[in-house]
């Protein structure tokens, strides 16, 4: 039988002689030599490289695993003065923990904010989840897809206070959510397995179990729950077809599922008029899930060298992330909660799909889990939290992958593609996006005094598009009577003029009516004419376009010469007014003051006029 399906010898065995040899020598006070504990499958001796048994008491024997072999559990034993070692014989295998950070842990209670259920498979084995005081304690682990475990490790701590929280606990293996119904891995945790404290306890299933759930239960026990971390060892599943990407095929036969990760690989191509992009090659990959399909498009990468923008500078510019160079990648600076970066398409695309190429060089094997939890956006919206979502997040099962192709579904009209962690301090590095899609153009107005040919046009429109103009009767068009999408989203005329033929006339553009002159097939997507016209203009019209007023000089002129002509007169008029008004006022008071006058003598006389 295959190592992969080979069963391990019994805990229960184990456990048992384990603790008669312990109770047997304290009682009889031997000071006995440890025996040879063998060498596990696939092992070797480290140090001493050759040892000679029996071994005193204190001495250490540390063991090592082959190349292309994981070792789980302590590599170190102790000979202890019972004449036993201390530590269990440690695991070389080819098969590895599928425990991965992301999966989904629930449990009874949380005694403390920090005793979470996490605790036991983050990664670090100085931490630990703790329940509350109940009836029946438990912890799950989903491991969001099928295995075939064949053992688990839990790590304990060397603490008599721990190891009472952990007292008769029983660990279950299986694919049903209700633990209760799964697989008993191992035997139930007794005064001999916790002695092992602070080491890690390493339990054997009863040959391979299929299983999505691990569970930790004190099966009719009142108390706490608490555990360190806790490792599965197994090997993933992929029970689902991959399928078959749109204008592609697959070479190789179909697969027979479900497939064990790393035995099978589909081979795909391209159909005639469509370039691949990504690996040929799909395969079933940790975390129980398979590498992307290939693209097969006719789509162009639209994105290439164009500006980007990230949320803090890291070691490398975030232009590395649209460069064309897989070896390269951008980083955000470390420390900063919601790392996003941004690029400019410059101008208004149909997005299809993006393509993201993790982070796998330069020597930092933990770098590609940064991604975990990314979010890939499109949109018109520079605000990136305003835009559609394309594809899933990145999850504990895809973390893992070198490459993901998001699709946007519906398609969507985008400016701006964004990659953004939200809610983690943490770096986000990616070594490639790319985006691939068609360009549009924007809706470029009609002059006034004009129209286009017919009406019924919804914008934007797709390149190679042409637009047809004609002016109202008795006026004359300048300019192009047809203009058309270009391949940089600009139309490649200025909008027309409509002139009149005795006087100029000049125009402004509104964004009412018209049709295309034609129907443009994209991808196998019709665009249709004969659609009603929605929503305002995304962007602005283009630079250069003629915009002028009517012109009214010839009125202007004929009021400015009466107007000349008869402030003059108003002016003579006044002076005149003026002039005989005072001179009237001046004749009436001298009569006034000269009637009378009384001489110094007191006679009156009279005046003389």
């Amino acid at each position: 039988m295959s190592l992969f399906y080979e069963r391990r010898r019994s805990d229960v065995t184990l456990v048992l002689a384990t603790a008669f040899s312990v109770l047997f020598i304290r009682n009889t006070g031997i000071n006995a030599q440890c025996p040879d504990p063998g060498l596990p499958e696939n092992g070797y001796f480290v140090s001493p490289s050759n040892p000679v048994f029996p071994m005193d008491t204190n001495s250490t024997l540390e063991f090592g695993c082959s190349n292309g072999y994981t070792m789980f559990g302590n590599p170190v034993l102790q000979c202890v003065e019972e004449g036993l070692w201390k530590n269990q014989l440690v695991i070389c295998t080819e098969l590895s923990n599928v425990v991965k950070t992301g999966q989904i842990t629930s449990m009874s209670s949380q005694r403390f904010t920090w005793s979470h259920s996490k605790k036991a498979i983050d990664g670090d084995y100085d931490s630990y989840y703790q329940t509350n005081d109940e009836e029946n304690p438990w912890w799950k682990l989903d491991l969001g897809g099928l295995n075939d475990v064949t053992h688990v490790v839990v790590w304990l701590k060397n603490s008599s206070w721990f190891s009472t929280h952990m007292y008769g606990t029983v660990i279950r293996v299986g694919l049903d959510n209700d633990i209760s119904q799964n697989t008993q891995c191992g035997p139930v945790f007794d005064e001999a397995l916790l002695e092992l404290g602070p080491n890690p306890v390493i339990l054997t299933c009863n040959g391979t179990v299929r299983s999505r759930y691990i569970s930790m239960q004190r099966e009719n026990i009142t108390g706490q729950l608490n555990a360190g971390e806790v490792e599965v060892i197994g090997r993933g599943l992929c029970e689902y077809d991959p399928g078959i990407p749109d204008n592609g095929y697959r070479i190789s036969s179909d697969p027979s599922l479900p497939l064990h990760v790393g035995t099978t690989t589909l081979q795909y191509a391209c159909n005639n008029g469509t370039t691949m992009h990504g690996e040929s090659t799909v395969g079933c990959v940790s975390g129980s899930t398979w590498n992307s399909l290939p693209l097969c498009t006719d789509l162009q990468n639209v994105v290439l060298n164009k500006d980007t923008q990230i949320s803090t500078e890291g070691n490398m510019p975030a232009s590395n992330g649209v460069d064309g160079n897989l070896l390269t990648y951008f980083a955000t600076g470390s420390g900063y909660k919601n790392p996003w970066w941004k690029v400019d398409l410059g101008a208004l695309y149909e997005v299809h799909y993006i393509y993201v190429k993790n982070r796998r060089q330069d020597g930092c094997d933990a770098c590609y889990k940064r991604w975990l939890g990314m979010t890939i956006r499109a949109g018109v919206d520079s605000d990136y939290l305003k835009n559609q979502q394309c594809g899933d997040k990145i999850n504990a099962s895809t973390t893992e992958l070198q490459e993901v192709l998001m699709s946007c579904q519906p398609v969507v009209h985008a400016r701006y593609v964004s990659a953004q962690i939200e809610g983690r301090s943490v770096v986000l590095n990616l070594g490639e996006v790319k985006v691939f899609g068609v360009v549009l153009c924007e809706d470029p107005g009609v002059p006034d005094f004009g129209s286009r040919s017919s009406t019924g046009v919804t914008f934007p429109v797709y390149e190679d598009t042409s637009i047809d103009f004609q002016c109202d009767p008795g006026m004359e068009l300048i300019g192009n009577k047809t203009i058309g999408c270009t391949s940089s989203g600009d139309w490649h005329a200025s909008l027309p003029v409509c002139k009149s033929n005795s006087t100029t006339s000049t125009v402004s553009s509104s964004p009412t009516g018209g049709a295309l002159s034609k129907t443009t097939n994209v991808d196998s997507r019709t665009l249709q004419t004969e659609i009603p016209s929605s929503g305002p203009t995304l962007y602005k019209e283009k630079q250069g376009m003629q915009t002028e007023k009517r012109d009214g000089s010839s009125s202007w002129q004929l009021y400015f010469l009466i107007f000349l002509a008869i402030v003059p007169l108003i002016l003579v008029l006044v002076i005149v007014l003026t002039k005989k008004k005072w001179s009237s006022r001046k004749l009436l008071y001298e009569r006034k003051n000269s009637i009378f006058a009384i001489g110094k003598d007191g006679r009156d006389r009279k005046s003389v006029v």
